[in-house]
């Protein structure tokens, strides 16, 4: 009992880092912090440790890029990436990165960003009130406005 109580557990920031998201997101691709964009990518799943790339371009498991994330808002966020994985595909790869080098504003800025995105895929359809008919038999089929249907 004793042992179990001796563990250490993650911290709120480091479970909140592990949370992943589905995002549409673009990156700019470069091998060194200074040079010229090589390509740019499209972000389809991101957590604050790392994201995945759908790319055509060829890339090897090993490899360091760095990355500038462009968040809504017109933010921008630069991480420097190591290729973790990469699932092939019939017209382009998965590529698999996990974050080596993030200033912790902008891994913040990252992680807020997949909260955000968790909760708005999360949240409830909206409810649409459509008026019901009411039978009245001295009127006739009537609209009563304190008759409500909410279809949703």
């Amino acid at each position: 009992m004793e042992a179990s109580r001796s563990m250490t557990t993650a911290t709120r920031s480091q479970q909140v880092r592990g949370v992943r998201s589905h995002v549409t997101l673009s990156a700019e691709v470069a091998a060194a912090p200074t040079a010229d964009v090589d390509f740019y990518s499209e972000i389809v799943n991101m957590s604050g440790s790392g994201c995945l790339l759908a790319t055509d371009r060829p890339m090897t498991v090993g490899e360091v890029v760095f990355m500038r994330i462009s968040l809504p808002g017109l933010t921008e966020v630069e991480a420097e990436a190591r290729v973790a994985r990469i699932e092939n595909r019939e017209d382009d790869a998965l590529t698999g990165m996990m974050f080596n080098g993030i200033e912790e504003h902008d891994n913040d800025m990252l992680v807020q960003h997949v909260v955000r995105e968790q909760r708005r895929r999360r949240a409830p359809a909206p409810m649409a009130f459509v008026p019901r008919p009411i039978f009245n038999a001295s009127l006739g089929h009537s609209w009563a406005a304190s008759n409500l249907a909410v279809v949703g």
